[in-house]
């Protein structure tokens, strides 16, 4: 009895254990995701949307595969505002002085004494001089203001109204007043109106001066004139801008992610109002995956309500889903996220030694300690001891990163070689970094320390042109025949 008592106490506590390991689990990720589609390794990608396109395409060459990218954008130009001065968002506005103050010498006020008694004695006092009573200036007479030559003047009016009464009546006098006329009758009454209305209209265009009065009357008055436009708001001008770039890590990411499709729900097909809710129905932003020969179509709608999350639909079963964000945010804003600015693919605790090669020779450098933190430096092959020149010169040729890219359109006619930096690990080339300098182009930024030259940077990590910093450059090129020579 005991023993049975005993298992089925073990048993009990042993399934305890276990569903309080099961209840307090964390989700793993995959119970809470919809698989949308498994094409492996991509080969290229389109994304579109109004004004703005994105090709990203996987390239091979002999030290590895890497992600081409290319963004076609269109950029809204703004006109300048204002005439001189840049704000930090690249407006522009007028300059703003400030009023000076002009402020003169100090002066001692003498305090009041009593009749009959002595100033202070041993100071120098000033007396200040006091304005007599105010006088009252005459204002200047106002001119009369020049009559126009289609003004009316009261005058005028009363004898062309005058003149018009005569013409209707020459017996009837102006000065006296008309007798008052006997009502007639509703029908009689209507049909005097439209006459009234004549003669009424007849009198106010003799009154206007159409020519039935006296010559002072003059010119009818001018009309007056329409307000001012509105002065209409400067046009937005579109300029199409292309640019081609290596890819970095979040394009490889964005491959990857993107092959390996995942959803956090899944709609399944819905009806049409569904579709134009969701931003699906005519939607002009599209997903073009290639893998191989296999290719696959998604739309792009809007975000759900209350999150940043998209509504896609797959053109093969028009089923819709509601993905994450992030993939297509970096390659909506790809010309920020996915430039790759990095000349090397190797941090500098991986070097062991340098050679750096010039015209005028070449010279050797080697890294102690290069695992530390802090204690790691730079100096001459064959010597222990910190050269601080070698040292800094080198520290801002790892630091060196680039700008932007130059593009294919751009490409300097004549190059010519400033330096090579080649990086090793014992025996093994890790990767080498060339300083060239070209002739300046349209649109370029001087980065040359001499006018009309420009300093631009290649390595195997880049695989094409890139700009650089203009600061950096500078002190690195402007020291490559000290660091040769000692």
């Amino acid at each position: 009895m005991t023993r049975s008592v005993k298992a089925h106490a073990g048993l009990l506590l042993a399934a305890l254990v276990a569903s309080y390991f099961v209840w307090t689990r964390e989700p793993s990720p995959s119970d809470d995701v919809v698989k949308v589609l498994s094409l492996g390794k991509l080969d290229k990608l389109v994304y579109e949307e109004p004004d703005h396109k994105v090709v990203i395409r996987r390239l091979k060459d002999k030290k590895g595969p890497y992600f081409w990218v290319k963004v076609d954008r269109n950029e809204r130009k703004r006109p300048p505002r204002g005439l001189r001065g840049h704000s930090r968002f690249r407006r522009r506005h007028p300059l703003r002085t400030r009023p000076t103050l002009k402020v003169g010498p100090a002066k001692t006020r003498v305090p009041p004494t009593k009749a009959g008694a002595k100033p202070p004695t041993g100071k120098k006092l000033i007396k200040l001089k006091t304005r007599g009573p105010l006088k009252k200036r005459k204002a200047p007479a106002k001119k009369a203001a020049p009559k126009k030559s289609g003004a009316l003047t009261p005058a005028g009016a009363e004898r062309l109204l005058a003149s018009a009464s005569l013409a209707r009546d020459p017996k009837a006098d102006p000065k006296k007043k008309a007798p008052a006329k006997k009502k007639a009758p509703a029908a009689k009454k209507a049909e005097k109106k439209p006459a009234a209305k004549t003669a009424k209209g007849s009198a106010a265009g003799t009154a206007a001066g159409t020519g039935s009065g006296s010559g002072s009357a003059g010119t009818p008055a001018s009309a007056p004139t329409s307000l001012p436009a509105k002065p209409k708001k400067p046009e937005v001008k579109k300029v199409q801008k292309v640019t081609e770039f290596k890819g970095n890590a979040s394009a490889e990411e964005v491959m990857d992610k993107l092959g390996d499709m995942t959803a956090i729900r899944a709609l399944g097909k819905i009806d049409d109002k569904q579709l134009e809710a969701f931003g699906l129905k005519d939607s002009k932003k599209r997903l073009e995956l290639h893998a191989g020969k296999s290719k696959r179509v998604f739309m792009i709608g809007n975000k759900t309500y209350g999150s940043t999350d998209y509504y896609i639909q797959d053109q093969a079963d028009k089923r819709v889903y509601v993905v994450r964000p992030r993939q297509l945010q970096s390659l909506r804003f790809a010309h920020y996220r996915l430039v790759d600015r990095s000349l090397y693919d190797f941090t500098q605790s991986d070097v062991e030694r340098v050679v750096v090669i010039s015209k005028k020779g070449r010279r050797e450098l080697v890294q102690h300690n290069r695992r530390a933190r802090r204690g790691g430096f730079w100096s001459k092959l064959g010597e222990d001891k910190k050269s601080d020149q070698h040292h800094t010169w080198m520290n801002k040729v790892m630091r060196l990163r680039a700008r932007d890219y130059v593009q294919p359109k751009d490409k300097p006619a004549s190059q010519q070689s400033v330096f090579k930096v080649e990086f090793y690990r014992g025996s093994t080339k890790l990767g080498w970094l060339e300083i060239l300098r070209a002739t300046e182009a349209k649109g370029w930024q001087l980065t040359g320390p001499k006018s009309g030259e420009v300093l631009l940077g290649r390595s195997d990590n880049t695989r094409a042109l890139v700009r650089l910093p203009k600061r950096s450059a500078d002190a690195i090129a402007k020291d490559i025949d000290a660091i040769i020579k000692d």
